[in-house]
């Protein structure tokens, strides 16, 4: 009898990644009483507050030190965002597991903006949070995450 190996998830690090966004950590984050400032209740309107946050850093230029940080958990936030409001039934992966699920995103490459993907595995599809905020981050509001997750939702 051949038991089929259960795909393990990285939700329960996402979240608390994404719970620690908000924490006051003085210096860890550019512009960090604006970000302190937004309601931390994952709510589809609290990231219209984020994308003015990034906006507000965009126009300091206060993001070479801690790009990587602010990326991720941004990212993770985002995406816990879209998982708590949508009816589908996303789980967090790694990009090396989610490419046994989804072959085809190899072509991304490993990045910070692939370090972890959202998956449904009701619709099958793929999506990234984390590559989103690094698109903000170059192009500004045009890539709104608020208008992301309203669409993911």
């Amino acid at each position: 009898m051949f038991f089929k190996k259960k795909i393990k998830t990285i939700d329960t690090e996402l979240n608390e990644l994404s719970q620690i966004l908000f924490l006051e950590q003085e210096g860890s984050l550019p512009k960090q009483e604006i970000l302190i400032s937004i309601p931390n209740d994952y709510s589809i309107d609290s990231l219209k507050l984020i994308d003015h946050y990034l906006e507000a850093i965009r126009e300091a230029n206060g993001l070479e030190e801690n790009y990587n940080s602010l990326v991720l958990r941004i990212g993770a936030y985002v995406g816990e965002v879209i998982k708590i409001n949508s009816k589908k039934d996303y789980h967090w992966y790694d990009f090396k597991t989610a490419k046994k699920l989804q072959p085809s995103i190899k072509d991304w490459g490993e990045q910070i903006g692939t370090a972890a993907i959202l998956h449904s595995a009701e619709t099958g599809k793929m999506t990234f949070p984390i590559n989103k905020v690094c698109k903000f981050i170059e192009n500004g509001s045009e890539d709104s995450l608020f208008s992301y997750a309203k669409v993911m939702i």
